[in-house]
């Protein structure tokens, strides 16, 4: 087993603290296993990281790895063929993955298709980043989300639609709480489930260990999340969403950080991945020039590794 000690970079561990230098990153397998001073670093190929940023992986915490980013992504998704879907499903965690984004949450796709794509990048067929599944959103009948989603009426049908998405095999249960600007017909801000009708789904996938996260439309929110796929917000880069964290009150640490250890935790991958630090994931990235003081820098990527693999290097 290769041992890589990433060295020379600026190191912004994730937690929200300053960055600090002269510290080597020592990577064994799909583990960081140290993060050591650079005279303490042990033998390895070693990689100059010099006038770099070194962070952990970015989180997108909302993807529809299914939808094209198109004016209207679910005409487009529906007039093709299943199996061209599960496609395109693959080039984008590809294109996401090589951006520096090593973990994405999809919250609805079609017919299970991101499932066979989670199981191939897992499997290591193919490069891409971590894939937490959701399958169909559960929403009431004629609410937002229905062309991809499970309807549900009353608590009983919404404990079995959460049933069904973690009998094919779901990460986390996605509620349609409120109305979207994706469904035609539907008020964005209007109440859709019932309080009675999420508190069993929401009891459901908690039997089952799954969390859930809720399609609401508001002002405040946790964590990262793009929604990647819907129009005009392409797959890939991570960066437009935090440039506009920064623009609007965020400094660029504190937009990392919701991209990194929060979105990590949020997800309920708190001690698996988002920070760099000794036994989690190695999952990390690199990228020219100061982003604790320029997030821009994070669009010109360096070295990208998915647990442990190289997916872009210098």
């Amino acid at each position: 087993m290769e041992t890589l000690v990433l060295m020379g970079a600026s190191l912004v561990d994730g937690s929200g603290a300053e960055p600090v230098r002269g510290r080597a990153v020592v990577v064994e397998g799909d583990r960081i296993t140290q993060v050591v001073g650079d005279a303490r670093a042990p033998r390895g190929r070693r990689i100059d990281l010099s006038g770099c940023t070194l962070l952990p992986g970015l989180i997108n915490c909302h993807v529809h790895l299914c939808f094209g980013a198109e004016a209207d992504p679910v005409r487009v998704m529906k007039d093709e063929p299943h199996a061209l879907t599960a496609l395109k499903v693959l080039r984008r965690a590809q294109e996401t993955v090589e951006a520096g984004v090593t973990t994405v949450r999809d919250l609805g796709g079609r017919d299970y298709a991101e499932f066979a794509v989670r199981r191939a990048v897992a499997e290591g067929l193919f490069p891409g980043p971590r894939i937490l599944v959701a399958g169909r959103p559960v929403c009431m009948t004629g609410g937002h989300g229905n062309s991809i989603g499970r309807e549900a009426d009353g608590p009983d049908d919404a404990r079995k639609a959460v049933r069904e998405q973690l009998k094919a095999g779901a990460d986390v249960i996605k509620l349609i709480a409120t109305g979207g600007v994706m469904t035609p017909g539907v008020e964005p801000g209007s109440p859709q489930l019932t309080f009675e009708e999420m508190r069993a789904a929401i009891e459901e996938a908690t039997k089952g260990g799954r969390r859930t996260a809720a399609h609401a439309q508001g002002s405040t929110g946790i964590a990262a999340g793009a929604d990647s796929g819907t129009p005009l917000n392409p797959h890939g880069s991570l960066l437009p969403e935090l440039e506009l964290m920064v623009k609007y009150g965020m400094t660029p640490l504190e937009a990392i950080r919701s991209a990194t250890s929060v979105a990590a935790k949020a997800i309920g991958l708190g001690g698996e991945t988002g920070r760099v630090a000794e036994g989690h994931s190695a999952d990390l990235l690199a990228v020219t020039g100061d982003a604790a003081e320029r997030i821009g820098a994070l669009g010109d990527v360096r070295l990208v590794l998915a647990r442990g693999a190289i997916i872009k290097s210098p």
